[in-house]
């Protein structure tokens, strides 16, 4: 025969501090790219002189097999070491605009991020890379920052 089903609410289920803590470590994602830059290098300089195979490699340097083999087809830069599209300046441009607010910090002035931005706009355009009409946006010096 069919059991009556109940209608009422069930009672709430009361979780201990621990347990909640449990429950939220198995909701948050894994950390991204666990391994350093070296790692591949270094990795990758062993698959190229055939010293060991991409598996080996993954497994001696804990680096996901897909990203040696990608690196191995050429796929992806050697030396890319971050995802997404590439920088508008080179990293030794970015270093002179460094050395730059660094020289002019030495001498007792800042620059705000407005005047930052012209400067960066204007050195962007000096070197053939924008137009003068497209100054650099406010999302370009919060990742400049970051860098």
């Amino acid at each position: 025969m069919l059991e009556k089903i109940s209608l009422e609410k069930p009672e709430p289920v009361e979780m201990t501090s621990e347990q909640m803590s449990n429950k939220a470590e198995s909701i948050r994602p894994t950390q991204y790219r666990q391994y350093s830059p070296t790692a591949v290098t270094n990795a990758m300089e062993k698959i190229r002189a055939k010293e060991v195979s991409i598996y080996k490699a993954f497994k001696i340097y804990n680096i996901p097999e897909t990203t040696l083999r990608h690196r191995e087809a050429e796929r992806v830069d050697i030396e890319t070491v971050r995802s997404g599209p590439s920088t508008l300046l080179t990293l030794e441009e970015e270093a002179k605009l460094v050395q730059h607010l660094k020289y002019i910090a030495t001498l007792g002035y800042g620059y705000t991020r407005n005047e930052l931005l012209d400067i960066a706009s204007d050195y962007t355009y000096e070197c053939g890379k924008r137009s003068k009409d497209k100054p650099l946006s406010r999302q370009w010096y919060s990742s400049f920052l970051t860098r």
